[in-house]
């Protein structure tokens, strides 16, 4: 596990942030013991390029990469976590995976998203 990690941020919390959205301005605090899954950077740059040219999308997600945060990619047993958590409750895929790495590293999630309530208390949240 990664020293100082606290907070997983998912889609909707990134998105907010890269946008300028105010209420996203609290993350400026917490990014350095934060992490970034890997299904967030693919909604992420999916998302922006719907919004702008790809130019401006790389640009953003060239922002994104010099954040002071962790970037985390897939084991087997994060894997077989967001399958459960996908089986058991009602979230999409890219859903079960944000919460996967919260749990698994017993950090808050951080999101807009109110589709993560069904894992409370197990899973902390942190909304905006």
């Amino acid at each position: 596990m990664q020293k100082n990690l606290e907070y997983i941020l998912d889609t909707s919390s990134v998105m907010a942030y890269i946008l300028g959205e105010t209420s996203a301005l609290k993350l400026q605090d917490i990014l350095s013991r934060s992490a970034i899954p890997f299904i967030v950077l693919t909604e992420t740059y999916y998302l922006l390029l719907r919004r702008m040219s790809r130019a401006q999308a790389d640009q953003a997600l060239a922002t994104l990469f010099n954040w002071p945060v962790v970037f985390l990619y897939p084991d087997q047993k994060i894997c077989l976590l967001a399958a459960e958590l996908k089986g058991l409750n009602r979230l999409g895929i890219a859903d079960s995976f944000v919460a996967a790495y919260a749990l698994e590293h017993s950090a808050t999630l951080v999101t807009k998203d109110p589709d993560y309530k069904v894992l409370e208390p197990q899973l902390k949240l942190l909304k905006f």
